[in-house]
């Protein structure tokens, strides 16, 4: 059952004229509002403004007649989607005749894909094949299945796991109806041919290939796929491919039935606006995707269909506040966990009102670190240099795995003169900085012209006599004085900031080719293990021996706590430390489990490159940077669900990548999009706020009438199939 494309074309050709009428309305509030202000302005003019007592009411009462028109269109839309005859007669609704009911069986409808006359068996031969590949999100086996076209002596051999032959010893007509029975797994007729089956399947495809539904095409030898998933939009990732000869019908692809010309919405950067200025406050991750669980904003509904989906529901034009209502110091909250904060976006008014729309008073919400999904999640608590309630996956903990703490260690810089070397370079120069900023040129002479007052040394004799003479002017009173000292020893010099902290983590620069002196150079900066916390008293820290090749953590979920089709998400704060900058390994965060693959968007995931520029030059807790990933959790959520976290690709020896803050939980909807809010590294404060924009393009006049009428969407695409002009001409 269903709508046919004839049927979409007449019910959008009705609507549309609809839609036309409704915003040839609106249109009328604006010349409405200027025309009461020119009467205004007009007896301010000339002195007769009492006049004007009782105008504001006219005219709002002409708006209010406006809307009464646009509210009585609105309902023969209604009408017409819920018309026996034409609409609800097509649709098994088991006497369910509401308007709801009714739109959700038509999105469904609408958002299956479907690929016409995908197959054509016209001139098939044994031996041509096609792979099916149906995603695990839409229901399928997340992997290729193979039909191989066979003749009778063929179709006595064993198909492999994942392939289904198919007989085509008869007519290319029969061939494409064995095809049909393969896709849907039906039962195999031992003696369709000749005394031979007409299809045999392999050990992993008994039933076909899941999440795809075949059936007659337009003409005898063609065959229609149409996707079992109807959730956000899965079924366009059926992908088809011919390994031999052409079967599959390469210009044609799995799309939706039907679609609408797509709204846009966007979210601007969030901003902090601290109650009491000078701390380091937290922020928000937005976004704008639907799940098949929430109602994404007043008025609207849970529709599974929807999941995955783009929302195209926010307003026009809103700024959304989220403001602590309730801190740790006054509210009795935890710090970073519990604190509560009002959501509110602009002034509420209903849709098709002159005045602006806004989504009004929302939720209240508190920081995601407040959920208790996950157990030991912001890596306060170790046992034996191991995260309590996390498993060890890879590595070894104290020597991969370590806990990170506040203290701020003396940096140090390491360099080596040449044995041959040391004497090459005459005037070559090298910069050291001390804690406090004081900044010294020392300068290498291979004349033995040596003048400690002008912060010059001899290279001496040997690389020994080099080091110990660079060494004693660093530390005398023409040099740094005791604020930076050095240990020498065989030519190799070791730097070490007398003051611990991150200000001695300074440059170090050298020139006119003192490096050429050297067989190990001077390092760009010194460095230490400094603080390597985010917020608490610890942190996680993954340390890299160039050896490792995979270094991982994990926490199983309870699967009773989380639901299908509600979308989730993941914060971490990321940072590295270390004397070695990353320069392999990737970090990534996800959830992993029996039949679930999180896809690139569902994890974070930073390579070497990406490691090695957080924070810029930093290399402590001011690396640290906010990643998200978000996550639709399946149907069937695997009883063995976990969060991971891990290192791959061998993480760089000495080098240490920072975890800290880390939170799931689910996303909160409102006004069209989701949020969730995240804590800093400093405790939220009453009256503390974060503010965001939210705007939609309503570039799809169809897809706006909805959202504006009913607060619902319809499926989109970028080549619709129900035309715009419909609803414009």
């Amino acid at each position: 059952m269903g709508l046919t494309s004839a049927n979409y074309d007449d019910l959008f050709e009705n609507i549309g004229e609809f839609i036309e009428r409704i915003n040839e309305f609106a249109a009328y509030y604006a010349p409405l509002e200027a025309g009461r202000d020119e009467i205004e302005e007009q007896l301010k003019t000339n002195d007769q403004i009492d006049s004007y007592v009782g105008v504001k009411e006219i005219f709002e009462g002409y708006k209010s007649s406006v809307q009464g028109w646009i509210y009585e269109m609105v309902g023969k839309v209604t009408e017409l989607l819920t018309d026996k005859t034409h609409i609800v007669d097509k649709f098994a609704l088991q006497g369910n005749n509401s308007f709801l009911s009714v739109y959700q069986k038509l999105y469904q409808d609408m958002v299956t894909s479907k690929g016409a006359d995908i197959l054509n068996t016209a001139s098939n031969a044994s031996g041509h094949a096609f792979t099916v590949t149906v995603p695990s999100i839409g229901s399928g086996l997340g992997t290729a299945v193979t039909l191989t076209m066979k003749n009778g002596a063929g179709i006595l051999l064993v198909p492999s796991s994942y392939e289904i032959f198919v007989n085509q010893a008869g007519t290319d007509a029969q061939t494409a109806d064995f095809i049909i029975k393969a896709i849907n797994g039906e039962v195999p007729d031992a003696d369709a041919i000749s005394g031979n089956t007409d299809i045999k399947y392999g050990s992993s495809v008994g039933n076909g290939v899941p999440g795809v539904t075949a059936s007659d095409g337009t003409g005898s030898t063609t065959v229609t796929f149409s996707a079992d998933a109807t959730s956000g939009n899965s079924g366009d990732n059926i992908t088809l491919a011919n390994t031999a000869g052409s079967i599959y019908q390469t210009g044609v692809s799995m799309a939706p039935n039907e679609s609408v010309t797509a709204s846009v919405v966007s979210l601007g950067a969030a901003t902090t606006t601290a109650a009491v200025s000078g701390r380091s406050l937290g922020t928000v991750a937005t976004g704008s995707v639907l799940d098949g669980y929430n109602v994404p904003l007043t008025g609207s509904m849970i529709n599974i269909y929807w999941n995955g989906a783009n929302s195209q529901l926010a307003n026009t034009s809103e700024t959304m506040t989220l403001t602590c209502t309730s801190d740790s110091d006054t509210g009795g909250a935890t710090a970073g966990e519990t604190e509560l904060f009002q959501l509110e976006g602009n002034e509420s008014n209903p849709n098709y009102h002159w005045d602006a729309a806004g989504s009004g008073i929302g939720p209240s919400i508190s920081p995601l670190q407040g959920e208790t999904y996950l157990s030991n999640a912001n890596f306060e608590d170790f046992t034996a240099n191991a995260p309590d309630n996390w498993t060890v996956d890879s590595g070894t903990a104290g020597t991969h795995i370590d806990d990170g703490d506040t203290t701020e260690a003396a940096g140090t810089a390491t360099f080596t003169f040449g044995d041959t070397e040391f004497d090459d370079v005459n005037n070559g120069t090298i910069t050291l900085i001390d804690a406090v900023g004081t900044s010294v040129i020392y300068k290498i002479k291979n004349d033995y012209s040596a003048v400690a007052g002008s912060q010059e040394f001899n290279a001496g004799a040997s690389a020994t006599a080099a080091a110990a003479n660079f060494e004693a002017l660093v530390e005398s009173s023409d040099g740094h004085n005791g604020t930076i000292t050095i240990v020498s020893s065989s030519g190799q010099v070791t730097l070490t900031q007398a003051t611990a902290g991150k200000n001695g983590y300074t440059t170090i620069t050298t020139a006119a080719s003192f490096d050429n002196a050297c067989d190990v150079n001077p390092p760009a900066a010194f460095s230490a293990i400094g603080n390597e916390v985010y917020r608490g008293s610890k942190s996680l820290v993954f340390i890299g021996d160039g050896a490792q090749a995979t270094i991982g953590i994990s926490q199983a979920l309870t699967e009773a706590e989380l639901d299908p089709y509600r979308r989730y998400c993941i914060l971490a704060q990321v940072g590295k430390s270390g004397v070695a900058a990353v320069g392999a390994g990737t970090l990534t965060i996800q959830l992993e489990g029996t039949g679930y693959t999180a896809t690139a968007a569902e994890k974070i995931e930073l390579n070497a490159g990406a490691l090695a520029a957080l924070g810029g030059t930093n290399l402590d807790y001011d690396s640290y940077t906010l990643q998200s990933c978000y996550i639709n959790l399946p149907t069937d959520i695997p009883s063995d669900l976990k969060l991971v976290i891990k290192v791959t690709g061998t993480l760089t020896s000495s080098a240490r990548v920072l975890v800290d803050n880390l939170a799931f939980g689910p996303v909160t909807y409102f006004g069209g999009a989701h949020v969730v809010l995240s804590s800093g590294r400093d405790k939220w404060l009453k009256d503390d706020k974060v503010t965001w924009t939210v705007a939609n393009n309503n570039a799809g006049v169809i897809q706006t009438f909805f959202r504006k009428a009913y607060a619902l969407q319809l499926p989109s695409s970028g080549a619709p199939t129900i035309a715009e002009a419909l609803a414009t001409d």
